[in-house]
C-alpha cells in the first residue's frame, strides 16, 4: 500500500494560482499521459497543459484526475492507493 498523505483543503481559487504535482505523481505511479487522458476522455495535450501550468482544471476535473490516478494504479498494480486531491493540486497565494 502506498500512502501519500498531506492535510490541505482544496478550495475555490480566489487569490492565487493553481500549482500541481500531477507530473511527479503520475510518473511515480508509472502512468503515461496517454493512459490518464484516455481514462478521462480527454487528450494527451490537455494533460500536458495541466502539468505545464498552462491550464488550471476546474475542481471537478481535478477530482476526476485524482480518482483516475487511483483507479489506473489499482488496475495496473493491485494494492489500494491513498491519494488525495490536495496532493495533486494546491493553491499558491499571491502576495
Amino acid at each position: 500500500m502506498i500512502a501519500l498523505s498531506l492535510t490541505y483543503m482544496f478550495h475555490a481559487r480566489q487569490r492565487g494560482s493553481l500549482l500541481n504535482n500531477l507530473r511527479d505523481i503520475r510518473k511515480k505511479l508509472k502512468i503515461s499521459q496517454e493512459e490518464l487522458a484516455q481514462s478521462l476522455h480527454k487528450t494527451k495535450s490537455y494533460i500536458s497543459k495541466i502539468e505545464n501550468g498552462k491550464v488550471d482544471p476546474p475542481f471537478k476535473m481535478a477530482f476526476l484526475i485524482t480518482e483516475s490516478l487511483k483507479q489506473i494504479y489499482l488496475e495496473n498494480t493491485g494494492p489500494y492507493l491513498e491519494l488525495q486531491i490536495n496532493q495533486v493540486f494546491k493553491i499558491e497565494e499571491k502576495m
